[in-house]
């Protein structure tokens, strides 16, 4: 019964900090917060049943064109725009041309500069050209699995590489987010792109784990490890990426 409270706590806290949805309580503590890296798909899966139940209630009296922005503002709505933030400090950190402390401070910045801006711009600008496209017929087992590929893509970045910083929250997942994390995650996340997606969802985690790989190579090269910023960046690009696979596979 202690197992399956814990299990039970890990998935409540992965929900409390991938998501704004009102949970009462607050975030354990950092021994939790790492543990809870198991359970980001599942809670990725939620975000995406959510997405759906707004796709498919909007989609019944509104055009596309509408029903794609709705998406975005849903799924901004359900996380607090999170990743993107860590998306947009990340490119302005990475983009910047400076030497590696630099870097980090532009990227601990809670200011947003040009580049980051008109980075964030161009990707939601994708994705809705995406969304717009989403065949009905397809709309569930896509907009389910590219949020669950989005976030278990964080989960072997925060395992494998270290933590750039000498603080920060991002230091918590780092030092409690160990191989029992990455073998759960990775099952929840391949097993789930598989069955609703067939050969195209092992495609595409395949492809997610290989453009993470590489970002996170680089990236460690760069900063000496990976920050909060950068897990952020990898869950966004990813589901534009999956968006994007997905899209060429079907033939949109």
């Amino acid at each position: 019964m202690g197992a399956l409270i814990r299990e039970i706590t890990s998935f409540y806290t992965a929900l409390q900090f991938l998501t704004r949805l009102p949970l009462p309580g607050v975030i354990g503590d950092v021994q939790v917060l790492g543990r809870s890296t198991a359970y980001f798909p599942l809670a990725g899966m939620l975000i995406g049943i959510l997405l759906w139940l707004l796709y498919r209630v909007s989609s019944l009296f509104l055009p596309l064109t509408v029903v794609a922005v709705l998406l975005l503002i849903g799924e901004w709505l359900v996380t607090g725009g999170l990743h993107l933030d860590g998306l947009m400090d990340s490119i302005d950190g990475l983009f910047s041309g400076k030497p590696r402390e630099r870097m980090l401070e532009i990227m601990k910045d809670s200011r947003v500069g040009a580049l980051g801006a008109a980075g964030g711009m161009l990707l939601l600008l994708v994705k809705y050209s995406l969304l717009m496209e989403l065949p009905v017929s397809r709309s569930f087992p896509v907009l389910v699995t590219v949020p669950v590929l989005a976030r278990w893509s964080m989960v072997p970045a925060i395992a494998l590489f270290p933590y750039a910083r000498r603080q920060g929250l991002g230091e918590a997942f780092d030092q409690h987010t160990g191989r029992r994390e990455i073998i759960l995650a990775t099952i929840l996340a391949a097993g789930t792109a598989m069955s609703l997606l067939g050969p195209l969802g092992i495609t595409a985690w395949l492809s997610s784990a290989t453009f993470s790989l590489l970002v996170a190579l680089r990236v460690n090269r760069l900063l000496g490890g990976l920050t909060g910023d950068i897990y952020g960046a990898l869950a966004e690009a990813n589901q534009v990426l999956v968006l994007l696979l997905a899209a060429a596979w079907e033939g949109w």
